[in-house]
């Protein structure tokens, strides 16, 4: 593989790396939002349980009772696909960051690859500056003539 091919893959490497970063910060975005939204539902389940329980202090017809138990059903099921949502986000999450886990190890190998290119490189023209140095004093000298 020449150097011209090597700096080609570790562009395309680091472009796929950018993109895995961006959709796993996407993805950690998105869960936090489920999260958030789960904790309003929650939350606004426990105030309304708690309502209900200040309301059947007093009296309180069957129909109102009915219709706290339903709507509290209801919240429940919202609570539980909100739930399924958030789990669904969580392993996208996941899924993101193994993606992003792999596209940035090939890109550290593809660096590395690319040192030892350069490593490589500057040994054999050092190599070569010293095999010239060589020459160059194992050449005999002419004495400058006078006359």
């Amino acid at each position: 593989m020449n150097k011209n091919q090597l700096s080609q893959l570790i562009k395309l490497s680091r472009r796929h790396t950018d993109a895995a970063a961006r959709n796993l910060g996407h993805s950690h975005s998105r869960a936090r939002t489920e999260e958030d939204k789960l904790a309003l539902l929650e939350r606004y389940r426990r105030d309304y349980q708690a309502q209900l329980s200040r309301d059947s202090r007093g009296s309180m017809t069957s129909d109102v009772l009915r219709n706290y138990h339903e709507f509290l059903n209801k919240l429940d099921a919202a609570i539980e696909q909100q739930r399924r949502q958030l789990m669904a986000c969580q392993q996208w999450v996941a899924s993101s960051r193994t993606e992003w886990q792999g596209a940035h190890r090939k890109l550290k190998s593809f660096d590395t690859l690319s040192e030892r290119e350069t490593n490589r490189e500057r040994r054999t023209q050092a190599r070569r500056e010293q095999r010239e140095q060589d020459e160059q004093a194992a050449k005999p000298r002419n004495p400058s003539r006078t006359t």
